[in-house]
């Protein structure tokens, strides 16, 4: 798509469909003024804000200053997918965006967002995110692995280097835009999944029907994001990891990559190491569930379907030292050895 003029811009504005955005917030009273003044500023046909049982005064704080919004207030924290549901179910726009509460938008970022989603049916986009000072790139969508791991795309880069539009492999939860149709054509998210790992699991659905994700670099989205994996995340991240294997690939599918998963174990057990005692336990509690998760393969066309993910892992993101950074080489050696074994 590459920099657009100010015809083009015009164009997109009069010729865009209704966008609904969606926002689920969680005790977001730090940030949801400044994300609320920036979005309505780009005069989308409706925001619709899911409380998920703030203990601040979040909702207060809306229903003052921003009496457009319409609300939704939980009874309780339904996690994170499941309130996003809840919001779309009452969704009268063309378009769906989601947004995390934790982002501010720059000028234009909703024009730029949709015009893919005008073009190309079965198509996701994703924005530039930006961390929240706008100083580098948070995601440009997310690096999503054939062995379920996930990383952020372009993380720590400068904006001038990520300024062409891309084909990525995963969606970041922070947010992206598609048709409301296809939303619900997809299902929705995962309601199994309380937080974390939700927009991967939505990748790879949506990758095994068929759609396709572009990374908009002219939609720029600020966000609140620090590189961080406590404990309890990599519980979450893993528990998502088990849950995705078991969902799509069948035990055939999990011995062909073998060896890719074997290495991802590695990884993910000196992480853990690395956390100590409360990181070892996690990991081991998600071991367990590896055997209980529920088991219903929805994926076909193995070999095309393993196509469209990314074959190794970013070296500079959760690397603390050589030792980190060997690991992983020899891990990426094993995992395009093995992809290109299963692919050729």
């Amino acid at each position: 798509m590459g920099e657009m003029d100010g015809k083009t811009i015009n164009a997109i504005a009069y010729s865009k469909p209704k966008v609904s955005v969606v926002i689920v917030t969680y005790n977001s009273i730090n940030f949801i003024d400044h994300c609320l003044e920036s979005v309505m500023s780009s005069e989308p046909f409706e925001v619709i804000v899911v409380d998920n049982s703030s203990m601040d005064k979040t909702v207060e704080r809306i229903v003052e200053n921003f009496p457009k919004v319409k609300i939704v207030q939980n009874d309780t924290n339904l996690g994170y997918g499941r309130a996003v549901n809840k919001g779309t179910a009452l969704v009268n726009g063309d378009v769906l965006v989601i947004l995390n509460p934790d982002t501010t938008v720059e000028k234009e970022w909703l024009d730029y967002l949709v015009f893919p989603l005008i073009k190309e049916e079965k198509t996701i986009a994703v924005p530039r995110i930006m961390v929240y000072d706008g100083s580098v790139i948070n995601t440009c969508g997310n690096l999503d692995h054939f062995t379920g791991l996930s990383f952020t795309n372009g993380f720590g880069r400068r904006s001038e280097e990520m300024i062409n539009e891309l084909s990525v492999s995963g969606i970041s939860g922070a947010c992206f835009a598609l048709r409301k149709d296809d939303f619900l054509d997809l299902g929705g998210f995962d309601e199994d999944i309380f937080l974390y790992m939700e927009d991967t699991e939505l990748s790879w659905r949506a990758h095994s029907k068929g759609y396709s994700f572009v990374y908009v670099p002219e939609s720029i989205v600020n966000h609140e994001y620090k590189l961080n994996v406590s404990a309890e995340k990599l519980f979450r991240l893993e528990d998502g990891r088990y849950y995705l294997l078991r969902k799509f690939l069948t035990i055939k599918d999990m011995i062909s990559i073998g060896p890719s998963l074997i290495m991802t174990e590695l990884l993910s057990w000196g992480y853990a190491l690395r956390l100590g005692a409360k990181g070892m336990a996690y990991k081991a509690k998600t071991m367990r569930r590896l055997f209980s998760n529920p088991r219903s393969v929805q994926q076909v066309e193995y070999k095309v379907f393993l196509m469209k993910f990314d074959t190794k892992i970013p070296m500079d993101q959760l690397s603390y030292g050589f030792l980190d950074e060997m690991v992983k080489r020899w891990a990426n050696a094993v995992y395009s050895v093995n992809y290109r074994i299963l692919t050729k």
